[in-house]
């Protein structure tokens, strides 16, 4: 199953052995055409959705290809950073509440560039990694082409004091570590994909 947002609204590709019935407020399109796929796409980009889509297929991952075929690939990878006091942190970059990731670079592997990218956003050494949790995806428009973004997440431990440095040239301008249950205004203010990592990340720290 895939799940993507397109302007922080999901658009679901699943295979045919998947329940739909989990689905009842989505448009539902069995085996779409590539015609179909761009308008609903469209459809998504100018906000002009009534409910959001999930694309049935047989090949679902075909589909997937299919049907994000004009779009650039990026892969990205960051971290739900736990300190030894259980709390998590958090940046706030943008504008919005966010958690540390960024692209990886060539020929660099996906762990290496969630600690790498951690370093970096945050100031921070020694953390380390403790489990992956379930990738993201999202997409957006970047100097007119068209970006399909996978950000691949892991639970990292931080056993250090360290003060965190946020990484003023990448937008980032408040670091915050925040108790689980003192999270309320930083979901309010992020992304869904953000959320959804959060969510699964809550249930394992």
């Amino acid at each position: 199953m895939y799940k993507v947002f397109i302007n922080n609204t999901p658009l679901f590709v699943i295979g045919t052995s998947e329940k739909s019935d989990n689905f009842s407020a989505f448009e539902i399109r069995n085996q779409p055409s590539v015609q179909e796929m761009d308008e609903v796409l469209n459809q998504y980009w100018k906000g002009s959705l009534l409910k959001p889509f999930v694309f049935v297929a047989e090949k679902p991952d075909q589909l997937f290809e299919t049907c994000f075929r004009q779009y650039k690939k990026i892969e990205a990878a960051g971290g739900v950073i736990v300190n030894n006091e259980q709390k998590v942190l958090f940046i706030y970059r943008n504008d919005k509440w966010d958690l540390p990731k960024g692209k990886l670079d060539k020929g660099e592997k996906k762990e290496a560039a969630a600690l790498r990218e951690v370093e970096e956003e945050c100031g921070i050494t020694g953390h380390t990694l403790r489990e992956a949790l379930s990738p993201t995806w999202h997409v957006y428009e970047h100097k007119g082409a068209m970006v399909l973004k996978i950000t691949y997440w892991y639970i990292m431990d931080y056993p250090g004091n360290e003060t965190p440095t946020p990484q003023l040239e990448e937008g980032i301008t408040k670091i915050e570590w925040r108790a689980k249950n003192n999270v309320s205004d930083i979901l309010e203010n992020t992304y869904q994909s953000i959320i959804d990592c959060w969510e699964d990340a809550n249930d394992k720290i």
